[in-house]
């Protein structure tokens, strides 16, 4: 008949005695230490994802005010023109009708002359 087994601990506590009692320990140690290890790994990535959260939150918190803030300026500064910018802003205006109508005087005459030159060719 075959022996029973044993169980690989009592094989182990018989056959090595006090030096594998050590390596039980240290293996014990080990294994506890690694424990612990990944406790704290598990709850900095906690702590990590709360605080990068509440940073998003503030940046989000502090965009919307930046924007606001750039919003009222902007209102601002479109309702305190002054007498000496309307002048400015005329002033352009009164230039632009200006080259526009230099503009429009060239442009008749280059239409003109193409109609004078179109009437050539067809005579």
């Amino acid at each position: 008949m075959a022996t029973p087994e044993l169980a690989p601990s009592a094989v182990g506590m018989e056959q090595l005695g006090n030096e594998g009692m050590s390596n039980v320990k240290l293996f014990t140690h080990v294994q506890l230490y690694l424990m612990h290890q990944h406790e704290d790994i598990e709850s900095l990535r906690k702590l990590h994802g709360y605080r990068n959260r509440h940073a998003t939150r503030k940046a989000d918190t502090l965009q919307d005010e930046m924007r606001k803030y750039e919003e009222r300026q902007k209102n601002i500064a479109a309702q305190s023109v002054t007498a000496a910018d309307k002048r400015k802003i005329q002033f352009q205006i009164d230039r632009m009708v200006k080259d526009m109508e230099g503009i429009r005087g060239g442009l008749s005459i280059v239409a003109d002359a193409m109609g004078d030159m179109a009437n050539t060719l067809d005579s």
